[in-house]
């Protein structure tokens, strides 16, 4: 602590530190919320005793403190819990580098995929053994995945060479079946690591997520992942610390913010992997959003987090070079193959850019898509998505547009194959199945449908003047139209209509 005298009248400077991802409450000595923050807590707090709690990953740190006539600085920090699939096996991937190194194709037209198993189930496998890696569409043409001999039992590295083409890696043990894209990106090669976790062997009954992990990288060719630099700002820890918060709060089932200063850190990642600068994005939209609602719901200051520093110039830049790097074209035209989790991030800042914002615009700008998706002049933009996202956020984006907007159409095809979809953590993954569209719809969008309609109905018949139509059930009730399949269900507009 450091102690500088100071008028405690005029209240007492209190800072607290911690993890990028991780909340931190300030509760005075009657349980009432004094300050909230994430990552870092700045704020003056009147005389008397205080819980400093912080929340990181289900784990919870907590210390007693007086606030007196002297500032106070607290370091909380919740330590040990990445669990990344990538830490403490770099020295397979040099074993690799060393044995085959990468040849840069100047040409761009083909790549190689790494893929560095970790098996800790402590079960005799072959490696690979219930792993597929295939090009998007063709299950057939899986590809060939030679081991290299490494000096750890539990560790199986290989490297493939393959077309720069969309792949799929599908994951099979206890009768399940999970697949997941793999994306390639311009001038990158792609990094899978796979941990296997001991609950593989508890049963049929677990699900994937429990028994398998998963990180996708996509890095430069010549450029061996380590992971281990140490951002100079505290609280932000390694470069796999930071990375591994960013796909943990972007898990389903934990929206969370991330610290303005790691989001920040995080984006300047993107020129070292793109995926990181989408999953950077998507943190910043994640800090705007609650922003804007804990704004228009008038909370306490002491409930809210403070207002992310993220102007409409800085949103744009972002959108502009993630463009570039997931190689967006100069001129985008209705029906062009754009990477699906880069038009998530486009159609989430079109959203948020000041209505006044006037900067330069070109077509790697999200400006510059959402004016031409908005032209009345009878040829605005249509976005074609033909395959799914890497992220799940993405995913929500993407479908939840498609549902209310036809200029986004999402391709019956593949929405087909991934329908039967779920988070795992960060990624977006499906199971394959026979279902058609039309079996689908009448399976799960139909219960939801009638349990509509006959709220509707009851609702209808309070009112007098209520003209009753045939419906679903051919009973007297108010109709469902396409749209509201859509809104009910996610259901892009360009599946129901084909």
């Amino acid at each position: 602590m450091t102690a500088i005298a100071m008028d405690p009248n005029k209240g007492v400077s209190v800072i607290v530190t911690s993890n990028p991802d991780a909340e931190i409450f300030l509760v005075r000595g009657d349980l009432q919320l004094a300050a909230r923050g994430v990552g870092m807590l700045q704020t003056t707090l009147m005389p008397g005793i205080y819980k400093a709690r912080v929340l990181r990953g289900g784990h919870i740190r907590e210390q007693l403190f007086e606030a007196q006539d002297i500032p106070i600085t607290l370091e909380l920090f919740i330590d040990g819990l990445c669990a990344s699939p990538s830490a403490g096996i770099e020295g397979y991937e040099r074993l690799l580098r060393k044995l085959r190194p990468i040849e840069r194709d100047k040409t761009d037209a083909t790549g190689s995929i790494t893929i560095i198993e970790q098996d800790t189930t402590g079960f005799s496998r072959a490696p690979f053994a219930k792993l597929r890696l295939y090009p998007w569409k063709q299950t057939a043409n899986a590809l060939h995945l030679t081991p290299v001999q490494t000096t750890e039992r539990s560790v199986s590295v290989a490297r493939a060479d393959a077309e720069r083409v969309t792949h799929v890696l599908e994951f099979r043990a206890n009768g399940n079946i999970v697949r997941q894209l793999v994306p390639f990106l311009p001038q990158r090669n792609v990094r899978i690591y796979v941990r296997r976790s001991l609950s593989q062997a508890l049963g049929s009954e677990r699900t994937p997520y429990e028994w398998i992990d998963v990180e996708i990288q996509a890095r430069a060719s010549d450029v061996p992942y380590e992971g281990t630099r140490v951002f100079e700002e505290r609280g932000l820890g390694s470069q796999r610390d930071l990375e591994y918060a960013a796909r943990s709060a972007l898990g389903h089932d934990r929206r969370i913010v991330v610290s303005a200063q790691g989001i920040n850190q995080l984006l300047h990642l993107k020129f070292d992997d793109p995926l990181t600068g989408i999953a950077a994005a998507h943190l910043m939209f994640d800090a705007l959003e609650k922003s804007a609602r804990d704004k228009r719901r008038d909370r306490p200051a002491a409930e809210t987090l403070p207002d992310p520093d993220f102007g409409s110039d800085f949103i744009d830049t972002v959108c502009k070079n993630l463009g570039f790097l997931c190689g967006a074209p100069d001129s985008v035209q209705t029906g062009v193959d754009l990477d699906p989790d880069l038009v998530a991030i486009w159609l989430r800042a079109g959203s948020l850019i000041d209505k006044d914002f006037t900067a330069a615009a070109n077509a790697r700008s999200a400006l510059w898509i959402r004016a031409a998706m908005a032209s009345d002049d009878g040829e605005s933009l249509q976005i074609a998505i033909k395959r799914p996202p890497v992220f799940w956020r993405s995913w929500e984006t993407l479908v939840s547009r498609a549902a209310v907007d036809r200029r986004i159409r999402i391709e019956t095809d593949a929405w087909s194959r991934v329908k039967l979809s779920s988070a795992w953590g960060a990624y977006f993954v499906w199971r394959p199945h026979r279902l058609s569209v039309e079996k689908y719809l009448d399976a799960v969008a139909r219960p939801v449908l009638e349990s509509e309609a006959g709220r509707r109905r009851a609702e209808s018949s309070t009112k007098a003047s209520a003209s009753p139509r045939r419906g679903l059930t051919g009973e007297a009730e108010v109709s469902i139209s396409i749209n509201d399949v859509a809104r009910s269900m996610n259901i892009p507009l360009s599946v129901i209509s084909g």
